[in-house]
C-alpha cells in the first residue's frame, strides 16, 4: 500500500463509510491492485477515484432508457433534428421522472478495474507518455466520467479502436487532440435538440447532432479513450449577452490549458472560447447601417473536476446564488490569461461580498466572492470589458456595496450618475445585434420584388432586385408610371430567409389584399403589421406576395427580414432604467418619426442604463451611451 497523506487517508475512509453494502466492491478494488508491487501506481489510481467519488451520479430515467435504445437500434447515426425532438416528446419525461444514481452506492469493483487498466494503457503506450505526469493522468485520463452521463463498460476499448486511425502516427498531443476535436465536430451536427441529458458515451456515437455538453462529454471520452489528457471548461453565464454560458473540452497538462478553435491544426494555450466570436459569413458593405460587433464576454472560467477540490469557506446563505461553488469545481480564469484584479473600498459591515454582472432580462448575478480585508475586497483574475456590481448578500437579497464599475483594458470607470447634468439619448435597441443576423440577411442578396398582371407572372416586371445587406426596416423606392394587380417576393433559389413582413405602398397608402405564395405557408404572417411572425417556407426559392384585386400604382416597397424582436417596434411599449443603488424608471420616452426609434431628454450623464419592452420579450441588455450611440455592456 501507497502512503497517503493524513488528508487523503481521510478522504478515503470517508468514501468507503458512505458506500454503506457497496464498500465491499471498493475494497476487491483495492485488495486487487495490491497483490504485485508492480500495481503500486494503479493502487494508487484506485484510491485517487474511491475517495473523490461520492458525489458523482448518473442521472437516470425510464425514458432515457427508452431513448438509449432507440438511438442503438438505429441502422444510421441519428443525424435529423426533428428525429431526436420527436423521440424525446413522444416519451414525456418529467422532471420528476429523472433519478439520481450515486457511484459511491453502485459502482463495481470490475467496472473500476476495466477503467483503471484501460486508462494505464492508453496512457502509457501514448508517444507523449513522459510528457503527462501522473498528476496529469489522474486528472485528466483515468477518470471514467464528466457530469451525469450514463456509465457503461467497455467504452474506453469501443472509442479506442474506432478513433485510434485518426491520430495514427501523431507524436504530439496538442495536435493530436486538434485533429480528434475536428474530426468529431465533422461527424456531429451542434446544435440545440429538445433532448438535454446525456447518454452513455458508446451510445454518444449513434447520436449524430448534439447539444453543447453532448458534444463535450463525448470529445473528452474519446480523448481520454487513447490517453489524452482533458476536462470540461465552462462559463456559467456570458457576462454581456443572453441567459446561458458554454462549454468545451480542453488539453490540460503540465499546468498549461489548450483549447482548439475553428480553423486550428494544433491545440493552443490562451486561445479564445470558440463560442465566443459570431462567424462572419456574408461581408458588410462598409458604412453599415448597424453595429455588429458583438463579441461574448466571460467574466470568469470554471472547470468542472472528478477530484474534490479545496475552497475556503463563505456564509452558508451564499451558496443558493453561485450554484457552481462547489467542490467539483474550481476557478481557472488565469489559465485563460484573466489577470485584473479590481480592488473596491466597503464601508458597509460585511464580511465577504461578490462580484455581479448582469444577467439578461433578469437582474444581478455573482460571478466571483471575496472575503473584506482592511476596509476593502479584491477580487482576482477577472476579464476586462465588462460592467460589474460589487454586492452582498443579507438574507435572501443582494444588495450593492458600490457603484457599477466598467472594467476596460486601461482602466475602472465607476458609472455613477450625474443628475446635474442630463442629456438626449436615441434608442434603438434594447438588445445588442450581431452577425448571427447578418449572416442570414446576407443570404437574402439576389432576392427580387417582382409585379405582374398575370397571376401566373409569366410576364412580370421586376421592380427591385436586393444588393447590398438589409437592414431590419428596409425601404424600395419605385419608379414606375405601370400599374400592377400583383406583386411578390422571390427568394434567391439557394437559400428561403424568411420574411417577417412586407407592406406595398401607393403614396403612403398602404394597399391592401389576398396573400398568396409557392413553396411557403402562412403568407398572411407577411401581411399582419408584427415584425415577429414569419411566413414558413418549405423551400428554397419561395415566394410570397398579395393579389391587390386591381391593378394599382406602387411607389414604395417596405419589407422587415427575420429578427429577434429586440429593434424599437412602435406598437410596443417602453420603458428607460438608469441605475443608482437599483433601477430608477426614466419613463416611456417619445416615440420618433416613423416609430422605430425612442428619445429621451433627461438621462444622466455617466449612466448605465437599460432599456424593457413592457409588451413582450425578456432579451434586454445594461448599455452606457457614448457619442450618441448605445454601447453594450
Amino acid at each position: 500500500m501507497l502512503f497517503l497523506s493524513c488528508k487523503e487517508e481521510g478522504q478515503l475512509e470517508k468514501a468507503l463509510d458512505k458506500a454503506g453494502e457497496n464498500k465491499i466492491e471498493f475494497f476487491k478494488v483495492l485488495k486487487h491492485y495490491s497483490q504485485s508491487p508492480k500495481d503500486s501506481l494503479k493502487l494508487e489510481a484506485a484510491k485517487f477515484l474511491i475517495r473523490n467519488i461520492p458525489q458523482h451520479y448518473s442521472l437516470y430515467s425510464e425514458a432515457l432508457l427508452e431513448m438509449k435504445k432507440k438511438l442503438n437500434e438505429s441502422d444510421t447515426i441519428v443525424t435529423a433534428k426533428i428525429s431526436i425532438n420527436t423521440w424525446w416528446k413522444e416519451l414525456g419525461q418529467k422532471e420528476d421522472d429523472i433519478k439520481m444514481i450515486y457511484d459511491i452506492k453502485s459502482v463495481k469493483a470490475a467496472f473500476l478495474i476495466d477503467n483503471i487498466d484501460a486508462a494505464f494503457d492508453a496512457w502509457q503506450t501514448s508517444p507523449w507518455y513522459k510528457e503527462v505526469s501522473f498528476d496529469d493522468f489522474c486528472k485528466g485520463i483515468l477518470p471514467y466520467r464528466f457530469m451525469g452521463e450514463l456509465l457503461t463498460e467497455g467504452w474506453r476499448d469501443s472509442l479506442k479502436e474506432q478513433y485510434e486511425p485518426v491520430i495514427q502516427g501523431v507524436k504530439d498531443v496538442k495536435k493530436a487532440f486538434a485533429l480528434l476535436r475536428d474530426t468529431i465536430w465533422d461527424r456531429t451536427q451542434h446544435d440545440s435538440p429538445e433532448f438535454p441529458m446525456v447518454l452513455d458515451v458508446i451510445t454518444l456515437k449513434k447520436q449524430g447532432i448534439m447539444n453543447c455538453i453532448q458534444g463535450c462529454v463525448y470529445l473528452g471520452a474519446v480523448a481520454r479513450a487513447l490517453g489524452i489528457p482533458v476536462t470540461i471548461d465552462r462559463v456559467f453565464q456570458w457576462a454581456n449577452y443572453s441567459n446561458q454560458g458554454h462549454n468545451w473540452t480542453a488539453l490540460v497538462y503540465g499546468g498549461h490549458t489548450y483549447t482548439v478553435a475553428d480553423g486550428d491544426t494544433i491545440a493552443k494555450e490562451f486561445n479564445y472560447i470558440d463560442a465566443a466570436e459570431f462567424p462572419i459569413k456574408c461581408k458588410l458593405e462598409e458604412n453599415y447601417a448597424l453595429d455588429v460587433s458583438l463579441k461574448k464576454r466571460t467574466a470568469k472560467i470554471w472547470r468542472s473536476t472528478f477530484q474534490i477540490n479545496e475552497y475556503f469557506p463563505i456564509d452558508k446563505e451564499f451558496n443558493k446564488y453561485m450554484a457552481f461553488y462547489n467542490s467539483h469545481y474550481i476557478d481557472v480564469s488565469a489559465e485563460y490569461g484573466f489577470s485584473r484584479n479590481i480592488r473596491i473600498p466597503v464601508k458597509t459591515s460585511t464580511k465577504e461580498a461578490c462580484l455581479c454582472v448582469y444577467y439578461s432580462g433578469k437582474n444581478w448575478i455573482p460571478v466571483a466572492f471575496s472575503h473584506v480585508e482592511n476596509g476593502s475586497i479584491t477580487f482576482k483574475n477577472v476579464a476586462e470589458n465588462i460592467v460589474y456590481l460589487p454586492m452582498k448578500w443579507t438574507g435572501d437579497t443582494l444588495l450593492p456595496i458600490g457603484n457599477p464599475i466598467l472594467l476596460l483594458s486601461e482602466r475602472e470607470k465607476e458609472l455613477n450618475p450625474d443628475k446635474e447634468h442630463v442629456q438626449i439619448v436615441r434608442l434603438t435597441r434594447k438588445y445588442p445585434f450581431s452577425y448571427h443576423w447578418t449572416n442570414q440577411w446576407g443570404l437574402m442578396k439576389g432576392a427580387r420584388f417582382e409585379a405582374s398582371n398575370d397571376s401566373t407572372f409569366r410576364h412580370a416586371d421586376v421592380l427591385y432586385t436586393i444588393g447590398t445587406m438589409p437592414v431590419f426596416r428596409n425601404e424600395i423606392q419605385i419608379d414606375t408610371e405601370k400599374k400592377y394587380r400583383y406583386i411578390r417576393y422571390v427568394s434567391p433559389e439557394d437559400y428561403k430567409v424568411p420574411l417577417a413582413e412586407l407592406q406595398f405602398v401607393n403614396k403612403q397608402k398602404l394597399l391592401q389584399g389576398q396573400a398568396f405564395g409557392k413553396k411557403s405557408d402562412g403568407w398572411e404572417r407577411c401581411f399582419d403589421g408584427d415584425t415577429s411572425t414569419l411566413v414558413y417556407n418549405k423551400e428554397n426559392g419561395y415566394s410570397v406576395g398579395l393579389d391587390l384585386k386591381e391593378p394599382q400604382s406602387i411607389t414604395q416597397i417596405i419589407y422587415f427580414p427575420k429578427n429577434n424582436g429586440n429593434f424599437v417596434i412602435p406598437e410596443h411599449e417602453y420603458e428607460l432604467f438608469y441605475y443608482d443603488g437599483s433601477w430608477i424608471s426614466l419613463g416611456q420616452g417619445r416615440l420618433l418619426t416613423k416609430g422605430f426609434a425612442l428619445e429621451y431628454g433627461n438621462v444622466p450623464e455617466n449612466s448605465l442604463l437599460l432599456l424593457k419592452d413592457c409588451t413582450s420579450g425578456q432579451e434586454e441588455r445594461i448599455f452606457t451611451y457614448e457619442n450618441d450611440k448605445q454601447v453594450w455592456w
